[in-house]
């Protein structure tokens, strides 16, 4: 499993924590709020948004795509059967869809389990690290794509490329430099290029990328390539697509 599918799986298990406390001190209203704020600020302002890229433009079978889709479901299982205690007729209404797609199922949500993720989501460095990656990006990356965004040098943030000038032997340093494939897709830009140098503080700037955008997934890449059946497109795309083909 990708890490930052871990990662998602390491908050739902988190939540789930904190709303199992919440219930047992019958504290309703933080159930609520801890809900909404995972559903707001984990899944739709971050997991979701990156997991856009994968999901929409890699192969049905691609193992990445797998790992979130793998995520995705536990993750649903865990939220729906939280809110059973709020929400029984509508928690019971999408467990069912789940199970069958229909209103109704053998095995209604309210006799389940309560829900319980394995300590190995809990706690994993991998899950610490792309939390480490993701605080400096909303604290350090996002501002610079905000300020070529209101210039207009770029319309989304899929048209920048970032660089990244850090310490080599900093801790930030070297798990960015670990998941430096991951960069782009994390990011939700065309590339990152990392530097290592002794700033003692990275120093981070977004430029529009360079080459051409590929019409399917959106990203600048030095080429395209032609797939003879659906025109040109990313070398990664074609790929996919090459693997798409072979096993209609």
């Amino acid at each position: 499993m990708h890490a930052l599918d871990k990662w998602a799986l390491a908050r739902t298990a988190d939540l789930c924590n904190e709303v199992t406390t919440a219930y047992e001190s019958v504290e309703i209203h933080r159930v609520y709020q801890a809900v909404t704020r995972f559903c707001s600020v984990t899944l739709s302002a971050n997991y979701h948004d990156i997991l856009k890229d994968r999901l929409y433009t890699l192969a049905p079978c691609d193992p990445l795509r797998r790992s979130s889709q793998s995520a995705i479901h536990q993750i649903f299982k865990g939220i729906v059967t939280m809110l059973a205690p709020l929400l029984p007729f509508t928690s019971d209404e999408a467990w069912a869809h789940l199970q069958n797609d229909s209103d109704f199922c053998d095995e209604p949500l309210l006799l389940q389990n309560w829900p319980s993720l394995p300590d190995y989501y809990k706690s994993n460095n991998e899950a610490a690290e792309i939390e480490q990656i993701l605080l400096f990006k909303s604290s350090a990356v996002n501002e610079k794509l905000e300020a070529i965004r209101e210039t207009k040098e770029i319309g989304q943030s899929l048209d920048a490329e970032v660089h990244i000038a850090a310490d080599a032997e900093s801790e930030l340093f070297s798990i960015l430099k670990k998941y430096e494939s991951s960069l782009p897709e994390l990011f939700i830009v065309s590339s990152v290029i990392l530097e290592p140098q002794s700033n003692e503080q990275p120093v981070v700037t977004a430029t529009h990328a360079p080459g051409v955008r590929c019409p399917r997934s959106w990203r600048w890449v030095p080429e395209l390539v032609n797939t003879e059946i659906w025109g040109e497109v990313s070398p990664r795309c074609k790929d996919t697509l090459d693997q798409i083909r072979k096993s209609s």
